[in-house]
């Protein structure tokens, strides 16, 4: 057991000396629970090692915990508070593969419980932005069973589950053991795969941006995009390539003003969003007036569970004044000509910050 005398709460709490010196999951936890919860949260880390999965330091707060060398689970520790449970978010891959196993094992609401609904449905209590062309969601088989409304971009894969209760560890061990089981069984064929079948695919070194636009963007779309790129020029901004992001399938850019990145430029070529362009990463303060608040309030975004390396969804609960609960970024999409002037305001006031 790791004795808790080896790391200070001041050192586990100083997130450049926590990555410094990448602690065991046991130094932490020891620093934020006791009792009946420090019982159960070495319970479940030690029972992962049990089971062959091993946890590994990631990031302030996170543990990567791999299944022969391949991340099947991801820890997260509450940077706050005391005694908050633990999130374990499970990558759960081949889920198909073992559905009936699930059912048997009545395991089936960790998954249902988990899933993000689309913010324009009526069984969500998410905030998202309503330019984006997947408003609605879509329809979603889940064990079998139709589910109508699902966010797009909510994971298929991945399984959020609050570790509070020997129960809880037990139901999670049980479907990280389903998922081992079914991986194993996939070893021989992923074996024979030739790699000389996998074919790599050429990316453009330096992409223009009008170029790409005018392969993604249509009608209306793309005039407002070029006007905006116009704008930027005249304004005395530049704009640089970024990379391609394949898991929300954008193309980006940086929008710098004398070298410093003011904010992203993106554009979406495949997936629900196709056709589509947005600007994230834009800072502001809260000197901006009630109009631009609005705007900013409308384009903020709750996390739909999209991506494993930044559960559970950031903590910004108070935006300019106003509360928000499970934010995940503020993105603004698709934003139409009569309201351009609102981001055009937002970029000059950000590139004199």
């Amino acid at each position: 057991m790791i004795e808790r005398r080896k790391m200070s709460k001041e050192v586990v709490c100083n997130f450049p000396e926590q990555a410094r010196l990448k602690p065991k999951i046991e130094e932490v936890i020891y620093q934020f629970y006791d009792g009946e919860m420090l019982k159960i949260a070495l319970d479940f880390v030690t029972n992962l090692r049990a089971n062959k999965i091993t946890p590994a330091w990631s990031s302030p707060q996170k543990w990567k915990a791999n299944y022969k060398g391949k991340l099947i689970c991801m820890i997260t520790l509450p940077d706050r508070g005391f005694n908050i449970p633990m999130c374990a978010t499970l990558l759960l891959g081949n889920v198909d593969t073992y559905k009936e196993q699930i059912k048997e094992k009545e395991l089936q609401n960790l998954l249902f419980d988990d899933i993000t609904y689309c913010a324009y449905s009526e069984n969500s209590n998410v905030l998202c932005s309503l330019n984006k062309p997947c408003v609605g969601g879509e329809i979603r088989t889940v064990l079998g069973q139709n589910l109508s409304g699902v966010c797009h971009f909510s994971t298929k894969e991945h399984v959020r589950v609050s570790i509070n209760s020997t129960s809880k560890i037990n139901d999670v061990l049980t479907l990280l053991e389903l998922e081992q089981q079914a991986r194993k069984e996939t070893i021989n064929a992923s074996k024979s795969l030739n790699s000389n079948d996998v074919q790599e695919i050429a990316e453009p070194k330096k992409p223009v941006i009008e170029d790409i636009a005018s392969e993604i963007l249509t009608d209306e779309a793309l005039d407002v995009f070029l006007n905006f790129i116009k704008w930027i020029y005249e304004n005395k901004l530049s704009i640089t390539w970024n990379r391609t992001t394949w898991y929300t399938h954008s193309k980006s850019w940086k929008v710098n003003f004398k070298g410093n990145e003011i904010c992203g430029l993106n554009l979406v070529f495949d997936g629900p969003c196709v056709g589509s362009w947005y600007v994230d990463r834009l800072g502001f303060d809260d000197t901006v007036d009630e109009h631009l608040k609005e705007f900013i309030w409308s384009n903020v975004n709750s996390c739909k569970n999209c991506d494993v390396r930044c559960l559970p969804s950031y903590k910004r609960p108070i935006i300019l004044g106003k509360e928000f609960t499970r934010v995940c970024r503020i993105g603004f999409w698709n934003v139409s000509v009569e309201k351009i002037e609102f981001l055009q305001q937002l970029i000059l006031a950000r590139s004199k910050m």
